[in-house]
């Protein structure tokens, strides 16, 4: 059988400060062994197993705090779980990450582009998250500024581009 996504045992677990006292001060207890209060841990997913066909719609629904963006966020190599397996076709999520990126497409909640950086800046930023080498990076990154009429602006910032 074909393997579109699937997950075995996996877990998440994150760890965070303890919470702020009413007033907004935190106050140090001293643990056992001296240190200070251990962090609180929170499960965001606890033993997932999925197995989705190729071509298969799957939807999660859940409330808030039931590990939807967690699991999107281990699939898409951006969480790494605690313990457990995800694969992408057959190539695990961990330990294939570049191969895994080039078989996904992720649209996120929110527009992410870092305003900061010019048009061939994000360009060879993203060809180096796919792991594509820097001579290569740059010749796509000129390709793409020619074919969408771009050159003259490939060293402005895109806060200033529209739409």
């Amino acid at each position: 059988m074909a393997v579109g996504v699937r997950t075995q045992d996996l877990r998440k677990v994150y760890s965070t400060a303890p919470p702020l006292g009413a007033a907004g001060l935190f106050i140090a207890r001293a643990d056992a062994k001296g240190g200070k209060q251990p962090k609180t841990q929170i499960p965001a997913l606890d033993g997932l197993s999925l197995d989705i066909l190729p071509g298969e719609i799957f939807g999660l629904l859940g409330p808030n705090g039931a590990g939807k963006s967690t699991t999107i966020g281990v699939l898409t190599t951006r969480v790494r779980p605690t313990s457990g397996q995800a694969w992408i076709g057959e190539h695990d999520v961990w330990k294939e990450q570049t191969r895994v990126k080039h078989l996904i497409g992720v649209v996120p909640q929110r527009p992410n582009l870092d305003f900061s950086l010019t048009a061939r800046e994000i360009l060879i930023f993203h060809a180096a998250y796919f792991g594509i080498g820097s001579k290569q990076r740059n010749e796509r990154a000129d390709a793409l500024l020619a074919r969408f009429k771009l050159t003259e602006r490939a060293n402005q910032m895109v806060r200033g581009f529209s739409g």
